[in-house]
C-alpha cells in the first residue's frame, strides 16, 4: 500500500493543531504500519526537526493553492501509483480527478456552523471547496462525535462513510520535573513564577477579552501570578491580538501577562507542566487538543462546555460558563488554591491514556484497508 498525505500542517502551521495532528499520525503510522510506504507532499519545505518522522518519503510539489489547482498532484499521484491519498485539512487539497482513494480529515464546521466568526474569503472558500470534498472522499474521518453530528445536520452523508477516530497527542505530553520546567521556562520566554496558561490562536471565539477581565479580578487575590497567552496572533488573528494588547493596558494588566506568540512544538510540555492551570473557554473546538496535551501533563484544565469539550474530556475537566464572570473567576480561584496547596507528586496524577494510546491509529489502518478491499 503506497500512502500520501498533504503536509501543509507540517509546512505552513507550524506550532498548530493541525501541525500535531498531522505529525502524530504519520510518526505512529510508520511505526505501527510499517509495511506501506508513505510520501509527504507540500509546495513549501517540510522541516518537523526536532521530532524526526522516520520512513517518510518528502516531496516539493509547486501545488496552487490559492487557486485550488491541484493538478500537479494528480499527476504525481498517478505517477507514484499512490494507494490512497490522504487530505489532513478538511480536505481542501482533494483533486478534481479521482485518481486513486481518496480520505479526508474534517477538524471542523465552523464556517458552517458559526459564520459571523470567520471571514469571508475563507467562508467562500469552505463553502465552494468542502462539500465537493465530502462528495469525492472514499472515507471522511471525523475527530469528533460532535464533528459527526454536524456533518450528518449540514450534509446528506452516508453514516457508513463517516468514522469517527480520535487524534492521538504526543507521548511528549506527559509530567515533568517541576524544577526542570521553571528553569526552561525562565530561559526560553522569560516566565517565572506561577502563571495561568491560555495555548491557542488568538481568535474572537477563544474570548481572551473575558479571561482578562477576569483575570484582572484574580490580581485582587494573588497580585504577583502571570497569564500567558501561547499562540499564533498573527496574519488575520493580528487585529484582535492588537485590541487585547489595549484591553490589557486598559485594565492595567499588562506587567502580569505574557504574550509570547508561537510555542515549538517539543517546548509545549514545559509550558504546561509549569501551569497552574490550563484555560480553553473557546465557543467551537472540533477536538480540543491542546487540553488534552495539558491534562497529559497533569495539569487541570479549566474550558466552557460547548462543542466536543464535554465528549472528549469527559469528568478530567473543570467546566465554567464564561459569560458568568462571577462564577468563572470563583472556579479560577479555587483551582489556583487548590494546585498551589498540591505537591508536585500530586499534581502529577491526573493523564488522559485514551489519547496517547495507538487506539486510534490501529482503527484508521483498518480503514484504509477496508476501502481497498
Amino acid at each position: 500500500m503506497k500512502l500520501c498525505y498533504d503536509g501543509i500542517g507540517l509546512s505552513h502551521f507550524k506550532n498548530t493543531g493541525l501541525y500535531s495532528y498531522t505529525f502524530e499520525l504519520l510518526n505512529r503510522l510508520t511505526k505501527l504500519y510499517p509495511q506501506a510506504e508513505y510520501r509527504l507532499v507540500s509546495n513549501k519545505y517540510v522541516d518537523a526537526n526536532p521530532l524526526i518522522i522516520e520512513n517518510v518519503d518528502f516531496d516539493e510539489i509547486n501545488l496552487n493553492r490559492k487557486e485550488n489547482n491541484y493538478e500537479l498532484l494528480e499527476k504525481y499521484l498517478i505517477e507514484n501509483n499512490i494507494t490512497i491519498y490522504h487530505s489532513p485539512n478538511n480536505g481542501f487539497s482533494l483533486p478534481k480527478k479521482k485518481v486513486c482513494k481518496y480520505v479526508l480529515t474534517l477538524h471542523n464546521l465552523l464556517p458552517l456552523s458559526k459564520p459571523e466568526l470567520v471571514d469571508n474569503k475563507y467562508y467562500e472558500k469552505f463553502k465552494t471547496l468542502v462539500p465537493i470534498s465530502l462528495e469525492r472522499a472514499d472515507k471522511i474521518i471525523a475527530v469528533s462525535e460532535f464533528i459527526k453530528g454536524e456533518l450528518c445536520t449540514f450534509f446528506d452523508i452516508p453514516n457508513d462513510k463517516i468514522s469517527v477516530v480520535y487524534p492521538t497527542i504526543s507521548k511528549i505530553f506527559r509530567p515533568l520535573d517541576k524544577e526542570l520546567c521553571n528553569t526552561t521556562l525562565v530561559d526560553k520566554y522569560g516566565i517565572d513564577g506561577d502563571f495561568l496558561l491560555f495555548t491557542g490562536s488568538t481568535h474572537e471565539r477563544k474570548h481572551l477579552d473575558i479571561l482578562l477581565m477576569v483575570f484582572k479580578e484574580i490580581l485582587e487575590v494573588y497580585n504577583d501570578i502571570k497569564l500567558v497567552v501561547a499562540g499564533n496572533n498573527r496574519g488575520k488573528k493580528n487585529l484582535y491580538y492588537l485590541k487585547l494588547k489595549d484591553l490589557a493596558k486598559e485594565l492595567d494588566i499588562c506587567d502580569n501577562i505574557l504574550f509570547i506568540g508561537s510555542v515549538d512544538y517539543s517546548f509545549m510540555p514545559y509550558l504546561y507542566n509549569g501551569a497552574l492551570c490550563t484555560i480553553n473557554i473557546s465557543d467551537y473546538e472540533g477536538f480540543p487538543i491542546s487540553s488534552v496535551e495539558s491534562l497529559a501533563c497533569g495539569t487541570p484544565v479549566v474550558c466552557s462546555e460547548s462543542s466536543s469539550f464535554r465528549e472528549v474530556l469527559k469528568n478530567s475537566a473543570i467546566y465554567v460558563d464564561y459569560e458568568d464572570m462571577e462564577a468563572f473567576r470563583y472556579t479560577l480561584l479555587e483551582t489556583i488554591d487548590v494546585e498551589m496547596k498540591k505537591s508536585d507528586l500530586q499534581k502529577k496524577n491526573s493523564i488522559i491514556s485514551q489519547y496517547k494510546s495507538d487506539d486510534s491509529i490501529r482503527h484508521l489502518v483498518s480503514i484504509y484497508e477496508s476501502i481497498i478491499e
